[in-house]
C-alpha cells in the first residue's frame, strides 16, 4: 500500500500537493516511466508548458497548500550542481538592469511615515541577530579586516579628492538616490590599496550593498572606473 505523499514508484521521494485533486500526486516529476514505460523520456512541448503557465497565472495558493509545500520540501537535499545553477540564476535575476529600473520606479517611499510601536517592535524582533557583522558565523565575515586601521594617506585629503573627481555624486548608475551621505569605497576591499583607480564615490546605501556579493561589485565598479579613466585619457 502506497503512503500518501510519497512517489508510487517506490523511490520514497515526497510528491507535490495537487490542488485540483485535493491530494498528493502519485508520482514525483519524471518518475512515471519507472512503472509505465510509455511515459519514459517524455517531455512537455513548449506549447504545453505555455498553457500550464497561463493556467497558473493569477491563482493564489491556499494556506493549506503552502503548508503542504513546506512539508514536502522538509529534509530535501540539493546536489552541488543544482545549488550552483540556482545561485547563477539568482545572480542574473537580482542584478538585471531592467529589473532594477522597474524596482526603483515602483519603489515604496516611506519618507516621513510614522510607524506604530507594535510595528517597530516586530521589525526589531525580525531583524535581531541577522545583521551582526562581528559574528564569525556571518557569511560576510572576513577575519576581522574591517577593524584594521587605514593607512596615513587616507587622512591627507584623499577622500575629498576622490569625491571631487566624481563630481560629488554616487557612481552607481542604479543608485536609488535615497541617501545624501557620500562615502569613498575601496573597490578591491583592501584598505591599504589607496590608488585612485581603486577608489570610487558611493552613497551610504550603495556602499552598504557592496558588503555582500563582493566579487560581483568588484567587477561592477572596476568597469565603471576603467571607463572613467579611459575617457579622461
Amino acid at each position: 500500500m502506497r503512503l500518501s505523499g510519497f512517489c508510487k514508484c517506490g523511490c520514497r521521494i515526497r510528491t507535490k500537493w495537487n490542488v485540483n485533486k485535493k491530494d498528493y500526486n502519485s508520482f514525483a516529476p519524471g518518475h512515471h516511466g519507472k512503472l509505465n514505460p510509455t511515459f519514459k523520456g517524455r517531455k512537455h512541448t513548449k506549447e504545453s508548458l505555455l498553457k500550464q503557465s497561463e493556467a497558473k497565472k493569477g491563482k493564489k495558493l491556499t494556506e493549506e497548500h503552502k503548508r503542504n509545500i513546506s512539508i514536502g520540501g522538509t529534509g530535501l537535499k540539493r546536489s552541488e550542481s543544482t545549488k550552483r545553477k540556482i545561485s547563477e540564476a539568482l545572480k542574473k535575476h537580482q542584478y538585471d538592469p531592467e529589473r532594477i529600473k522597474k524596482l526603483n520606479e515602483n519603489k515604496f517611499d516611506a519618507t516621513g511615515r510614522k510607524w506604530s510601536e507594535e510595528v517597530k517592535r516586530k521589525i526589531g524582533q525580525s531583524g535581531r541577530g541577522k545583521h551582526n557583522h562581528d559574528n564569525k558565523n556571518n557569511p560576510n565575515w572576513k577575519g576581522g579586516v574591517s577593524f584594521l586601521p587605514y593607512p596615513p594617506e587616507w587622512k591627507t585629503g584623499l577622500k575629498k579628492k576622490i569625491r571631487e573627481r566624481d563630481a560629488e555624486t554616487c557612481q552607481n548608475p542604479n543608485c536609488c538616490k535615497k541617501s545624501p551621505t557620500l562615502t569613498v569605497h575601496h573597490i578591491d576591499y583592501i584598505k591599504e590599496n589607496c590608488l585612485e583607480e581603486n577608489l570610487i564615490t558611493l552613497c551610504y546605501v550603495c556602499n552598504s550593498k557592496a558588503n555582500s556579493r563582493r566579487d560581483y561589485w568588484k567587477d561592477f565598479y572596476n568597469k565603471i572606473i576603467s571607463e572613467k579613466y579611459a575617457t579622461a585619457i
